[in-house]
């Protein structure tokens, strides 16, 4: 796992990636990557995502053991939104981030998707 802060630009970020630890590092499959845009009202406890298609610089991406990516990008809206309710977040190095999510990631190439049903982040900043 890696939790970092991206404020390299005006608008900063909540990146996190996960991957298996046995992956072949040239393959990194499966894995999965986090994007938050911070909000208007910034970084706080309770705060909650919906990511789907129309959500704008935040998305989840899955990339499963064959390759296959699965994303909020490809959620239509008519899919229920991958939804990310932080229950604390501390945007700060060595920050305790934790959170529940469930929604629909979506494949670009068909129609198939992944229901995440009961997912739980409890992470700590690297940065």
């Amino acid at each position: 796992l890696t939790v970092y802060r991206d404020e390299s630009t005006a608008n900063r970020y909540l990146l996190i990636v996960a991957n298996n630890i046995n992956a072949d590092p040239k393959i990194d499959n499966p894995k999965i990557e986090f994007n938050f845009k911070e909000p208007i009202n910034g970084w706080t406890d309770n705060l909650s995502y919906a990511l789907n298609a129309e959500s704008s610089s935040s998305y989840v991406k899955y990339t499963n053991e064959s390759g296959k990516v699965y994303s909020t990008i490809n959620t239509l809206a008519t899919q229920i939104p991958l939804v990310t309710q932080f229950t604390k977040l501390q945007y700060i190095k060595d920050g305790i981030i934790t959170a529940n999510l469930s929604g629909t990631l979506a494949i670009d190439t068909d129609t198939s998707t992944i229901r995440i049903t009961s997912g739980k982040i409890n992470l700590k900043a690297d940065n």
